[in-house]
């Protein structure tokens, strides 16, 4: 699963160095700001947020779980002209020839 968040508080929300209510304050997240999650410890959530990596306490982001995406459909392709058949694979509109059968 794919984490992202979205700060909720009006007043915009602190990231943090610790997982701490008291620890450093690295940036102050605007209201709206979407982020990455990148872990959890305990109430607080671990983000990426401007190539920084800090915590923020979890009650204020509204938590966003993405399905992880499919990997492209793959198809088989055989193909029959009059000197023989043509066999390819790949996706959409793009092939590789894997054989060919006179």
């Amino acid at each position: 699963m794919i984490e992202t968040g979205q700060v909720i508080p009006a007043t915009g929300l602190h990231l943090r160095a610790k997982p701490e209510a008291n620890s450093e304050i690295l940036a102050t997240l605007p209201q709206g700001t979407v982020i990455q999650i990148d872990g959890r410890e305990g109430n607080w959530l671990r983000v990426i947020y401007n190539f920084k990596r800090g915590y923020l306490y979890k009650s204020y982001v509204d938590v966003l779980s993405l399905p992880d995406p499919k990997p492209p459909t793959r198809y088989i392709l055989a193909i029959w002209t009059l000197a023989g058949v043509i066999i390819a694979a790949g996706m959409a509109f793009v092939y590789s020839v894997l054989g060919w059968k006179p």
